[in-house]
């Protein structure tokens, strides 16, 4: 009998995937194993057929722990925790889920935008402050200004940032675009040119983040990328938490090298350790790696990492795969 092992998961159950696989004669096993040492975590999945993570680190020991794998699947669009080389030298397809939120990451990003341009945390403690004071006490709101005609940079043109180049559209504000990788047709498709990401940041109002995590983005936002940014703009960040350089960005905070920033996503694990200064600044503003989160697009991710299992349970290449060069290794255990 084939097996799948979760190892850890955000749901508050998963007795829709166990049902579901049982019809296919395939056990179930959910584990919460994110904290786990190496060694239990190999004794976990070492014979799992199929294996699902959420922010559970598959290192390269983990996955050469893999007796029969077949199939690892990322619950989410970055796959950053996952040693995909190690997984393609074992033959094993490592499989994403790129499309399952789109609109809702979108809407958040667009949403602290908003936040920072209105104020609206500094509008939320006038109000708090102000009912036994008996009058309004608007000390605590920042400087508001207009979003309409100003000048959003967008880095990364792919599902994500294409959504958010189309909201922002419809409110009348500037796009620029650096993403270095567009293709021409989308290019044409959406009447933009990849401007240099040194070029760009010192026209924006905002930038916004939407890029995977590689070597090539790791830290792209650091100190001196953030000393290339205007003195009243705003950085968002709803992609991935090492995108950003956690102290550059402190420091730059601190010195009014920019004026703010808007975290979805930690570069110092999630939730961040206590007693980063960072978190605690006015001037920034944080919600808890929540923006992918809505009723549907719960439901549209647990059923497209089923949709991947089935495919391979039933003989078929996977769909999302995102290290292509896996080997499909013949041999006992192995993908036939």
């Amino acid at each position: 009998m084939e097996t799948v092992v979760v190892i850890d998961y955000i749901e508050d159950d998963l007795d829709w995937e166990r049902e579901e696989l049982s019809k296919e004669g395939i056990a179930f096993s959910a584990l919460q194993l994110r904290r786990s040492a190496e060694a239990e975590l190999i004794r976990s999945v070492q014979d799992a057929d199929y294996l699902v993570t959420n922010m559970t680190v598959l290192s390269e020991p983990v996955i050469s722990s893999l007796s029969r794998c077949r199939l690892i699947v990322r619950h989410g669009i970055g796959y950053d925790n996952v040693d995909t080389a190690a997984a393609a030298a074992r033959g094993i397809p490592v499989v994403n889920v790129p499309d399952y939120c789109i609109d809702e990451v979108a809407e958040q990003a667009v949403s602290l935008i908003m936040m920072c341009t209105r104020g609206i945390l500094g509008q939320i403690e006038c109000f708090e402050k102000s009912i036994p004071l008996g009058s309004w006490d608007t000390s605590p709101i920042p400087r508001i200004r207009r979003l309409t005609g100003k000048t959003v940079g967008i880095v990364g043109l792919g599902r994500i940032g294409s959504r958010v180049y189309e909201m922002l559209n419809g409110i009348g504000v500037k796009t620029l675009v650096s993403d270095p990788y567009i293709t021409p047709e989308r290019s044409r498709a959406y009447g933009v040119t990849h401007i240099p990401l040194e070029e760009m940041l010192p026209l924006c109002d905002f930038v916004t983040l939407h890029t995977l995590l590689n070597d090539g983005t790791r830290h792209l936002i650091d100190g001196r990328t953030l000393s290339l940014m205007r003195k009243d703009a705003f950085l968002v960040n709803t992609s991935r938490g090492p995108v950003v350089d956690r102290t550059a960005l402190h420091t730059a905070l601190l010195q009014g090298t920019i004026a703010g920033a808007a975290l979805d996503v930690f570069e110092d694990g999630e939730p961040p350790a206590p007693g980063n200064g960072l978190y605690d600044l006015p001037n920034v503003i944080t919600t808890p790696h929540y923006a992918w989160a809505s009723e549907e697009s719960g439901w549209d991710l647990r059923r497209k990492i089923l949709d991947e299992i089935m495919r391979v349970h039933r003989g078929e290449d996977p769909k999302n795969v995102v290290n292509p060069g896996y080997r499909k290794i013949a041999g006992k255990g192995e993908r036939q």
